[in-house]
Formats: structure tokens, sequence, C-alpha cells
């Protein structure tokens, strides 16, 4: 690499420090658990409301409603 000007090098690319990628890092890391976290709450649900469906059983559920 050569030179740091303008916070770009010689070839125009974009120099960061590593503690600005670090903060990217834990930035992305944050979203995808928070993704993660939400996913894992609507299986919760669903496995749930299966698991209701299977202990009224098919006679009840047909006189429900």
């Amino acid at each position: 690499m050569g030179l740091v000007e303008n916070g770009k090098d010689q070839l125009g690319r974009q120099s960061i420090t590593n503690v600005e990628v670090l903060q990217k890092v834990e930035e992305n890391e944050s979203i995808l658990n928070t993704a993660q976290q939400r996913k894992l709450r609507r299986i919760e649900h669903f496995l749930r409301h299966e698991f209701l469906l299977r202990d009224i059983g098919p006679n009840r559920r047909e006189n429900v409603g």
C-alpha cells in the first residue's frame, strides 16, 4: 500500500482504521443477532400454536367457531 492522503491510498481506495472496522463488524453482528432473535420468536410462536391444535384434537376443532 502507498501513502494515505485525504483518506484514500494511491489506488484511490478508501482507507479506514482498525477501530472503524471493528465498529462496523459489531453493528453487523448486532443486526444479525436481532434478526435471529426475531426468527426464533416466530418459530416458537408457530410451534406453540401447532402443539395447541394437536392437543385440542380434530373432533373439538370442528366444533369450535
